[in-house]
């Protein structure tokens, strides 16, 4: 199904409708379909529709606005990801397929962050945490 540039963009925009994922969480996803030979027309549709369409943001616009706003909301969501998809996936044909399975197959057992700054990162994000939790009880008491 990957390998079929518009069949894949239908099941992508299937798979992002109903799913709760932010913007920022879509990211790895994407890059994942697209090892997995997506093309990235359809991860486009994916990025687009994830975070726009997911349940609670439907539930709140069908709740404040109706039935009608919320049918005309999926809809140009949905024609604008679809259309740009296959626009995107018209510009590259191939060209970006290339680049990511050098990337996929250069991403073996090599490492590509040092494990020092991997260390000093988390002792960071640590010390990070930490002070939030203690600003935070902080000003609570």
């Amino acid at each position: 199904f990957a390998g079929n540039p518009v069949l894949s963009l239908l099941i992508m925009l299937l798979i992002g409708l109903p799913v709760y994922v932010c913007s920022t969480g879509s990211m790895p996803l994407a890059a994942g379909f697209l090892i997995a030979g997506f093309t990235p027309g359809s991860v486009l549709v994916f990025l687009m529709v994830g975070p726009a369409t997911n349940m609670a943001n439907m539930s709140v616009i069908y709740k404040q606005f109706g039935k009608r706003f919320l049918a005309i909301y999926l809809s140009s969501i949905t024609i604008v990801s679809v259309l740009s998809g296959f626009l995107v996936n018209i510009i590259n044909r191939g060209r970006f397929q290339t680049a990511v399975s050098v990337l996929a197959s250069s991403s073996g057992s090599h490492e590509t962050i040092p494990f020092l700054l991997q260390l000093s990162s988390a002792a960071v994000m640590g010390a990070l945490i930490i002070y939030g939790i203690y600003v935070h009880n902080i000003r609570r008491n």
